[in-house]
C-alpha cells in the first residue's frame, strides 16, 4: 500500500509540474511575440474547447475565444458558453478549473501556436 501513495504523490507532483510547465509556455508565448492579447483562430479543427462550472455547480462548453496575459506570471482567457449565451472571462490566478486542467492547457498553447504561426505566414 505505502507503493501506491508514493505513486499517487508522484503522478500529483508531476501534474503540478506539468501544469506549471504549460502555463509558463503560454505566458512566454505571448511574451515572446511581443503580445499581451491574442485572439484564437475560429477553424473548427483549431478550436479549444474548457468547461465553466456555474454557481450551481452545473458545467458548460465553452469555446476559448482569447488568451491574455495578467501579470508576469498569470494569464486570463475570455472564454464563450452557448448555454449561457455570454462570454465570460477566467484565470489562472483565481486557479480557475478552466485554466488549471493540463490537457485543456495543451489545447489552449495549441491553438495559440497555430493562431500566430498562421498570422505569421499572412494566411
Amino acid at each position: 500500500m505505502k507503493h501506491l501513495k508514493d505513486q499517487i504523490k508522484s503522478f500529483d507532483d508531476r501534474i503540478v509540474a506539468l501544469r506549471k510547465e504549460i502555463t509558463e509556455a503560454i505566458i512566454d508565448l505571448l511574451k515572446s511575440n511581443k503580445i499581451t492579447v491574442v485572439t484564437l483562430a475560429e477553424e473548427p479543427d483549431h478550436l479549444s474547447y474548457v468547461v465553466w462550472f456555474d454557481d450551481d455547480g452545473c458545467g458548460h462548453d465553452c469555446v476559448v475565444q482569447t488568451v491574455m496575459l495578467d501579470g508576469d506570471s498569470d494569464f486570463e482567457i475570455e472564454a464563450y458558453s452557448e448555454s449561457v449565451g455570454y462570454t465570460l472571462t477566467l484565470s489562472s490566478k483565481d486557479h480557475d478549473f478552466s485554466c488549471t486542467n493540463v490537457h485543456w492547457l495543451s489545447d489552449i498553447l495549441t491553438s495559440m501556436n497555430y493562431t500566430l504561426t498562421k498570422e505569421k505566414n499572412g494566411n
